[in-house]
């Protein structure tokens, strides 16, 4: 296969990337086709070295295992895998003996030697990541309620979130979990709020559950053992090696199903499992992956639905459709997956991958070859235009070429795979290539269908 590679010529692009204090930065995902041609870009398969094996570091065919195959997680799921980061940074996990306070240095080893390689460190910080013990107070404050249970940030190995909306995200964690350890310290607890055990559907599995479906209490804000800091029970399941928080018993459940194998999981897809294999071979430690196809009208949509809740104008609707009109978009496709590796060696960027899955080798062919010719004629609108802002930031056009500074194209049976880096921005690039949120600071990303 012909790998379609290009080194661009290095444009130093001068970017004062200034973000409003915000809750979330949402993108758009966008990718529309137009070409009839037989042949597509190739090149060579994911590198080898990692065979994605469902237990290694790097792999995240496992988890996908324990994600219910429903609208919520298939609209957007991201997974941030802390064993690889454990491993790329040689951190060990802290021991069964280490203080809250070793906890919290291992928390700031790995997100701070993660930040030094480019920013990927910003991933593993997840506000909604609460079981996980990986929340925006990392470090910090790590007694967290959560450990009353015998659960803490040097459990996980994986943990995976979707839902909704970040608010309201349903949390999936692999590692060090043990539901005998979890009951006893249940069991021992003489000041935590009560709870409830519910027997999940006629298995002889069991959750724990504090408070009615997504009811709320800021006077019982981080009680113990299981309030967030919004005074939200919700529900915790633990089984071995596995543990779960929603915030009901339908999420609960759907979650149980797919890890009792009852109800389908996004592993039982062979497109997010062929996807989960390409990010996994590329040395991947954060991915995101989604089913929703940002088109030109979804994009006009949510432009102007962050319009309507403050975001400065910057364009206007029209002038966007315009510029669309010019595109080269691509065709739709199955689902898509992004994600970031580890540079190779120091003072080299991160490389972002995208797969995106077709119903056939033909259509992946067309739309690798749209890509490049999207990549290398179409151009790259910011428009968040924030206040006092300047250069990028204040809507300034470029090509994707400029934006790029090395790419790479090629097709593995149905899936197109896009290598990228962007200096300046780092791990950034992800959220210009796909993203699948709802609140909109790009107007239209790389991956844009018509």
């Amino acid at each position: 296969m012909n790998l379609v590679h290009r080194s661009l010529s290095l444009k130093i692009i001068t970017l004062k990337y200034l973000f409003a204090v915000v809750s979330s930065f949402i993108f758009i995902v966008a990718f529309v086709a137009c070409s009839d041609a037989p042949k597509g870009p190739e090149g060579p398969p994911s590198k080898p070295g990692n065979p994605g094996s469902a237990s290694a570091p790097g792999s995240f065919e496992r988890i996908l295992a324990h994600i219910p195959d429903v609208p919520d997680s298939r609209d957007s799921l991201v997974v941030i895998d802390i064993a690889k980061v454990r491993e790329e940074l040689e951190i060990d996990r802290p021991s069964d003996t280490a203080t809250a306070d070793q906890i919290a240095e291992y928390q700031i080893a790995m997100h701070q030697g993660a930040n030094a390689k480019d920013g990927i460190g910003t991933g593993l910080i997840r506000g909604d990541g609460r079981l996980s013990g990986w929340v925006q107070s990392s470090g910090k404050n790590e007694s967290t309620t959560y450990d009353t249970l015998g659960i803490d940030s040097r459990n996980v190995d994986q943990y995976a979130l979707f839902g909704s909306s970040p608010t309201f995200a349903s949390e999936v964690l692999l590692g060090e979990y043990s539901p005998d350890t979890t009951a006893e310290r249940l069991a021992a607890c003489d000041d935590c709020e009560p709870h409830e055990v519910v027997q999940h559907g006629s298995t002889d599995s069991e959750y724990y559950v504090w408070s009615e479906d997504f009811e709320q209490d800021l006077r019982k804000r981080l009680a113990k053992p299981a309030f967030d800091h919004f005074g939200r029970g919700g529900r915790i399941f633990v089984q071995g090696g596995m543990a779960t928080r929603t915030l009901s018993n339908e999420h609960i459940d759907q979650i149980i199903d797919a890890s009792l194998n009852v109800e389908p999981s996004l592993a039982d897809d062979p497109n997010y499992a062929s996807a989960a294999v390409i990010l996994a071979n590329n040395e991947v430690a954060i991915a995101s992956f989604t089913s929703r196809i940002t088109t030109v009208n979804s994009s006009i949509e949510a432009l102007e639905k962050a319009w309507e809740h403050g975001l400065q104008k910057g364009v206007t609707s029209e002038e966007v459709v315009q510029q669309f009109s010019k595109a080269h978009l691509l065709l739709p496709w199955k689902m898509a997956a992004i994600g970031t590796a580890f540079p190779d060696a120091d003072g080299e960027s991160p490389a972002t991958y995208a797969v995106l899955v077709h119903s056939s080798e033909s259509d992946a062919k067309q739309n690798a070859i749209r890509l490049e010719e999207r990549i290398e004629q179409d151009e790259y609108l910011l428009t968040y235009n924030l206040p006092g802002g300047s250069g990028l930031n204040n809507g300034e056009i470029i090509g994707w070429v400029d934006f790029l500074t090395d790419y790479s194209v090629w097709v593995e049976g149905n899936a197109v795979v896009l290598k990228a880096t962007g200096t300046e921005i780092g791990h950034n690039i992800a959220r210009a290539i796909l993203s699948h949120s709802d609140d909109v600071f790009f107007v239209h990303t790389l991956l844009t269908a018509e």
